[in-house]
């Protein structure tokens, strides 16, 4: 919580939702995490990134559906904080669950059929 929102919460009770940023990581950023995964795990060892990915899975699950009982039970105020998370978290598994889609080389891409098998 940034400083004004504590600030506010702390004077008035009440904490007056702001519009959430969500930044992607740039290219550079990507490419850097990307070499240091690499270097953890001998080429083409697929089986330590599905387990990496796996449990990333399970996370963005767990967090999402915290994030979801919490718009659930909150009042209309706090239903407007934590609605922009629970759509965050969304994306997060459905980036999450691409990833690792396409390690196990299913054909599915942000599930869309990149190739049939039946397609003559």
């Amino acid at each position: 919580m940034d400083k004004e929102r504590l600030q506010e919460w702390t004077s008035t009770g009440k904490v007056t939702p702001a519009r959430l940023k969500s930044a992607l990581p740039t290219k550079k950023q990507i490419r850097e995490s990307q070499k240091r995964l690499e270097s953890q795990a001998p080429a083409g060892d697929t089986a330590a990134g599905q387990e990496i990915l796996s449990k990333a899975l399970e996370m963005e699950k767990e967090t999402g559906s915290f994030y979801r009982e919490m718009v659930h039970q909150l009042d209309e105020q706090g239903q407007a904080l934590f609605a922009p998370f629970v759509e965050i978290e969304e994306g997060h598994l459905v980036l999450v669950q691409a990833e690792l889609d396409n390690l196990r080389g299913l054909g599915y891409w942000l599930d869309i059929q990149e190739f049939d098998l039946e397609a003559g």
